[in-house]
C-alpha cells in the first residue's frame, strides 16, 4: 500500500488529478484508519491503462465507460 504522493510519483498523475479520478469513480484507492487514501500496488497497472489511453486520445468519460480497464 501507497500514500498517494509515492503512487503519484510512479504513476505519473498528479496528486490533483489522483483525487479527480477518485471522485470519478474511474480509479479508487481504500483509505486508512486515518482516512488518508492508500493504493495498492495492483493500481498501478490500470493507472498506467489509463494514462495509455489518454495519450491515444480517449476523454475520461470515455474511459470511465469502459466496463473494465484491465490490469495488464
Amino acid at each position: 500500500m501507497q500514500k498517494i504522493k509515492n503512487f503519484s510519483e510512479q504513476s505519473g498523475f498528479s496528486i490533483r488529478m489522483l483525487r479527480y479520478l477518485e471522485d470519478m469513480e474511474i480509479l479508487t484507492p481504500s483509505r486508512s484508519e486515518k482516512n488518508y487514501r492508500v493504493y495498492a500496488e495492483d493500481l498501478l497497472p490500470k493507472a498506467l491503462k489509463i494514462k495509455e489511453l489518454q495519450d491515444l486520445g480517449f476523454q475520461l468519460r470515455e474511459i470511465k465507460s469502459l466496463e473494465k480497464i484491465p490490469n495488464t
